[in-house]
């Protein structure tokens, strides 16, 4: 069962501010395939307040460094698409075969353009 409990603001992973969960179901099975975090308003305004305050460096990068940045993403994308495939057709319901395609098709060859 994947249990995520922790969110990912400004580099790192930390809990929400509140304590409610979500149970992911499988629409095509009805089985509870994990659980996730229930985020609160205070968590949306430190994600959006981490966004603000990175986004004049962003904004400046060269191009270079951010083909190199959507390189890299693409890479880890690469490595984990089995996982992404898997997590895709549990959380969806959808086919194997058309979340393979999706994956990689409209993900990874977004990415590596």
């Amino acid at each position: 069962m994947l249990n995520h409990t922790k969110q990912y603001i400004n580099g790192e992973w930390v809990d929400s501010t509140g304590s409610d969960t979500i149970e992911v179901e499988n629409p095509a099975t009805e089985e509870v395939i994990g659980k996730i975090s229930s985020r609160t308003k205070e968590d949306v305004n430190r994600a959006v307040q981490a966004a603000k305050e990175a986004f004049p460096s962003f904004s400046k990068m060269a191009v270079d460094d951010r083909v190199k940045l959507l390189e890299d993403i693409a890479k880890e994308y690469e490595n984990r698409k089995d996982d992404l495939i898997k997590i895709m057709t549990e959380e969806l319901g959808t086919p194997i075969t058309k979340s393979r395609k999706s994956i990689i098709k409209w993900g990874l060859h977004t990415l590596s353009r």
